[in-house]
């Protein structure tokens, strides 16, 4: 039987508040322990305009823009609203 190599994985998401589903994920972001090359980010349109300034704040990330480049809510090659 072959022996199986383990590999981590640390995912990180930004939102604009502490409560899903009344505050919006703005981004994702992962990669494999060590293997930092191996990644992945996105980054999302709010769903909403709710958000906590302190949150927003920590992001560096903006509603406005998110909004403004994501108005079309197209990711191209995955999905379209």
């Amino acid at each position: 039987m072959s022996k199986q190599s383990e590999i981590y994985i640390s995912v990180d998401i930004e939102a604009s508040g502490p409560i899903s589903g009344e505050y919006s994920m703005l981004s994702i972001g992962s990669c494999v322990a060590g293997q930092t090359t191996q990644s992945f980010y996105a980054e999302l349109k709010p769903l909403n305009d709710h958000f906590e300034e302190k949150a927003i704040k920590v992001t560096g990330l903006s509603m406005k823009d998110l909004k403004e480049k994501y108005n079309s809510c197209l990711i191209p090659g995955l999905l379209k609203c």
